[in-house]
């Protein structure tokens, strides 16, 4: 069985790149969001007896936590976008030189 070189596997392949990185920003702010209001319901439980901090306590640690989420997914979207557009290059490169060879 040969193998050979197949472009449109590799452009499929960015494609899937950029729609993975648009998703992560949502699902990283998402996480992050959960994951600070939980801590926030542990640390408000732990500390305060009053509802108003308590809500206030898990608010705000929900809010931290979904930016952090939304900065983690921001850094992590801005290297797929960048693997997308390296392999793009490559694909690129490959099609000038096939058509410099004459």
């Amino acid at each position: 069985m040969q193998i050979f070189y197949d472009s449109k596997i590799i452009e499929k392949f960015a494609a899937r790149l950029y729609i993975k990185a648009s998703q992560v920003v949502r699902n990283y702010t998402l996480l992050g969001a959960i994951a600070g209001f939980i801590l926030g319901i542990v640390i408000a439980i732990s500390w305060a007896n009053n509802v108003l901090v308590v809500l206030s306590i898990i608010g705000a640690i929900g809010i931290i936590g979904g930016a952090l989420g939304r900065y983690w997914g921001t850094e992590r979207a801005f290297r797929l976008k960048l693997q997308a557009q390296i392999v793009l290059c490559q694909v690129q490169i490959e099609k000038n030189s096939r058509n410099a060879v004459v």
